[in-house]
């Protein structure tokens, strides 16, 4: 059985004032630099869903399209920049925590190189990984699955300032103040503006790179009358048996 998850991959971005990433532009760059649907095809057999939103249907913002892949734009936007001529930063990736994670960040920072931007992948392992992500100095850029239970505010959160798992750095005023609106707002129709509104705003900024829903994949008994769930979640209590 194979179902697409709730789960969104992602490269983080530590938007640090005064560095390169801190720049919007440099962020939408890197966006645009990156053929994720030929990620997807050599690494993952094409198993990965684009999103333009990282809110889990049916509360993303159906607006937001996946990023195209555009090197002359991106080119474009480093110069505008101030870095013509690219920078220098690091990838920071688990090893073996997803599927083919190491061979993908190095993939990123091949593509990354096509546009200037010269990218070292520094691989280590999974508890000393979360464990830097989570400290005062997370590293510039990271790969990262983050799970999801298909709450629309809570997968708004995932970017907001005072979320405790959120490694970016990146801080808008705007979106904390329509964030905590959102929190307020009981009425389904405004809330649901609302947060489409806080999707296109940090869609724009850009503090992630978007890549893909990842696929869940298990083997079944061919007596078990049974579906896979998309968030994960396997009931053990409810055994269904033909």
């Amino acid at each position: 059985e194979t179902i697409e998850s709730t789960t969104r991959m992602l490269v983080g971005i530590h938007s640090m004032p005064g560095t390169p990433l801190g720049d919007r532009r440099v962020r939408q760059a890197l966006n645009y630099g990156l053929d994720v649907d030929r990620l997807v095809g050599e690494w993952l057999e094409g198993y990965g869903q684009r999103y333009g939103s990282w809110v889990n249907p049916p509360g993303n913002n159906l607006a937001l399209a996946p990023w195209p892949y555009d090197p002359d734009r991106s080119r474009e936007l480093l110069t505008e920049a101030g870095y013509p001529d690219g920078f220098v930063t690091t990838l920071t990736t688990p090893n073996g925590a997803y599927y083919q994670d190491v061979a993908l960040a190095r993939s990123i920072a091949q593509q990354w190189a096509e546009i200037g931007v010269t990218v070292e992948v520094q691989v280590v392992e999974w508890a000393a990984y979360t464990e830097r992500l989570l400290s005062d100095d997370p590293p510039p850029l990271f790969l990262l699955a983050m799970n999801s239970r298909g709450n629309a505010l809570e997968d708004v959160r995932n970017l907001a300032p005072d979320w405790p798992y959120n490694p970016t750095g990146w801080h808008s005023p705007l979106f904390a103040q329509q964030l905590r609106l959102a929190a307020r707002t009981f009425d389904p129709r405004a809330r649901s503006a609302l947060l489409h509104e806080l999707q296109a705003l940090a869609y724009d900024e850009a503090p992630w790179i978007w890549l893909w829903r990842q696929y869940c994949f298990y083997g079944v008994d061919q007596r078990l009358d049974w579906t896979p769930r998309r968030d994960g979640l396997v009931y053990l209590y409810e055994p269904a048996s033909n």
